[in-house]
């Protein structure tokens, strides 16, 4: 049975030495590595960088909230990654700390949930500049260390769902995560020779907020979902799906909450395992309902290929 230990909050959180890889993933855990976690006060953000930190590495800590500050094992720094002045010298400062980088974690993203008719201008070039722009900014700032780093590097984006199938309702978001897999393919080729892996992590629901034990990160209000102020004409629609997931309510998101929700901590520490491991996937679903959904989507590829190829194979 698996064993867990019980914060001064009451949230339950894995044995740090329980593995879930399985020894032909090649997991090494004799070097300490140095992390660039973005999105460090965000959900997922801000536990990858707790167990992180508990597994022994070194993390350079990032968010746009953030408090600049120095720790024993862990840095500080306050970035608005949209902006590719502030990324060069966060990421500056990461090297001056620690003198290199073994791997950058993305955990940042916004959405604003309703339907697309609804978003002003402003609302969606925010998530395109935070979701994708601001990743391109990270990603060209940072790779160089990667890919000159005597050791082999590591590149970890999180997405979710939305990034295998197009939400109702989050139309936006879901386009930027849509963006995110196809840069997210495209540079585990390009990285490939630079012995630097590419994971995309598909996250599946995770709506129960565990606390982190960090009372800096726990008083951050961590949901990153916006929600609009709804049009009549779009009320009981299929653009209702993107509310209800924004609202984060237990009562209005009871289907999602028994479709086995994601423990943070677990995905936290399947994360750290598959930047330790020599050959980690491209992608990873973590969680039934990412599982479900991705297996679902590939059916009905399948089954929609097969019912119109007689007129795509015509053309």
């Amino acid at each position: 049975m698996e064993q867990s230990k019980e914060n001064e909050q009451g949230a339950h959180f894995p044995d740090i030495n329980i593995r879930y890889l399985p020894e032909s993933c090649g997991f090494d855990q004799s070097r300490q590595l140095v992390w660039v976690i973005v999105g460090a006060t965000g959900h997922f953000g801000s536990m990858l960088t707790r167990r992180v930190l508990e597994h022994g590495d070194l993390v350079a800590a990032v968010a746009i909230n953030a408090v600049p500050r120095s720790e024993e094992n862990v840095e500080w720094l306050q970035c608005d990654i949209r902006s590719m002045q502030q990324v060069q010298n966060t990421v500056e400062k990461v090297i001056q700390r620690f003198g290199k980088i073994d791997a950058f974690a993305n955990a940042s993203g916004i959405a604003t949930a309703g339907a697309f008719e609804e978003q002003e201008d402003w609302e969606i070039s925010n998530q395109i500049e935070t979701n994708v722009i601001g990743h391109w900014n990270l990603l060209r700032c940072i790779i160089k260390h990667l890919r000159t780093n005597p050791r082999p590097g590591r590149i970890v984006t999180l997405s979710s769902t939305a990034g295998l199938v197009s939400h109702p309702g989050l139309a936006a978001y879901s386009a930027t995560k849509w963006a995110l897999e196809g840069l997210t393919e495209s540079l585990s080729h390009e990285m490939d020779p630079f012995s630097v892996r590419t994971t995309l992590i598909q996250l599946g629901n995770a709506v129960v907020i565990e606390p982190t034990g960090h009372p800096d990160i726990d008083k951050i209000q961590r949901t990153h979902f916006d929600m609009k102020n709804r049009m009549p004409e779009y009320r009981g629609t299929p653009s209702d799906y993107g509310t209800v997931l924004a609202s984060r309510n237990p009562t209005a998101n009871k289907p999602f909450n028994e479709r086995h929700a994601v423990s943070l901590p677990k995905a936290a520490d399947i994360v750290w395992e598959l930047v330790h491991c020599q050959d980690p996937p491209v992608r990873l679903a973590l969680g039934t309902q990412a599982v479900d959904t991705l297996l679902d989507k590939m059916r009905f590829a399948v089954e929609e290929a097969e019912d119109w190829k007689f007129l795509s194979e015509g053309a």
